[in-house]
């Protein structure tokens, strides 16, 4: 395990809530954190990638948001805090980003290969029966490909809860969740056939779910205080997003343990999707 923290950063508090996190769970030892304040601090890692990985990996930077990477034997944590200054006082907010990513680089490949197997079958057993124009069907695979990373985020999830990390991952999400962000226009019945705004928010409805489904199925405490405040920053109501996707909300509480979970979350979220474009 190595610690990496840049500029003018606190080395000692980094170091300190690793060390604590080591004690109740233990770190693989080819775990390398970067601790980063702006996309240039990525750069050690991005030469040491194969030309392949690199545009990958940029793009993901370039995001600005916390990430886990894995190449080779290595496994990269890039925690930035330039847009979470949360990050920087408060420790559970931290460890329950850092917690978040350990569960998603200790999946296996071969969960990987699972999950990208699952999801082609799915497309390939209906992609055929989607009442869409073929202009959209760009857009289906970029959701497709988008729904993958929320199953994961939902497994991640789902096993932090379940190893009693839910009071520290509803820590992380509540101040992630506190800036104040306008999304009405997306909900704006004016855009309503637009696909790239349909697009969007998919992506940001998901992204949602993925979030609230395992505190409220596991009653995580303060999980309405959760929502609320969700609620009141971004200018939403979750009761109506969730009237698109209650079918893939009960197969998530009732099935999520069965062996073709997988696909039946993909087969449903292609269903949302089919719906939302034709």
């Amino acid at each position: 395990m190595k610690i990496i923290v840049k500029r003018s950063l606190d080395e000692k508090y980094f170091v300190d809530v690793i060390k604590g996190i080591n004690k109740i769970i233990k770190i693989p030892k080819d775990v390398i954190f970067y601790f980063i304040e702006k996309k240039s601090d990525c750069n050690p890692i991005i030469k040491s990638l194969p030309e392949k990985s690199e545009k990958y990996f940029i793009e993901i930077c370039n995001r600005d948001v916390s990430f886990s990477y894995s190449h080779k034997n290595i496994k990269y944590i890039i925690i930035d805090v330039k847009n979470e200054d949360y990050l920087l006082y408060d420790t559970d907010a931290l460890k329950g980003l850092i917690l978040h990513e350990l569960m998603h680089i200790k999946t296996s490949k071969l969960f990987d290969k699972k999950i990208n197997l699952d999801l082609k079958k799915v497309l390939f057993k209906n992609i055929d029966k989607l009442e869409i124009r073929e202009d959209n069907f760009d857009i289906v695979i970029r959701l497709m490909n988008y729904s993958k990373l929320l199953l994961k985020e939902l497994y991640a999830n789902e096993n932090l809860i379940k190893n009693n990390f839910g009071n520290i991952l509803f820590r992380y999400y509540y101040q992630q969740f506190s800036g104040k962000r306008y999304s009405g226009f997306l909900f704006n019945k004016k855009f309503k056939k637009d696909k790239y705004f349909i697009e969007n928010i998919l992506k940001l409805e998901l992204s949602l779910l993925s979030v609230i489904w395992p505190l409220q199925k596991y009653k995580v405490y303060n999980y309405d205080m959760l929502l609320k405040h969700l609620q009141e920053n971004y200018h939403i109501r979750l009761r109506n997003i969730e009237k698109s996707f209650l079918k893939l909300k009960n197969l998530y509480f009732d099935r999520f343990d069965s062996k073709n979970f997988n696909m039946l979350f993909f087969e449903e979220v292609l269903n949302v999707v089919n719906k939302r474009l034709k």
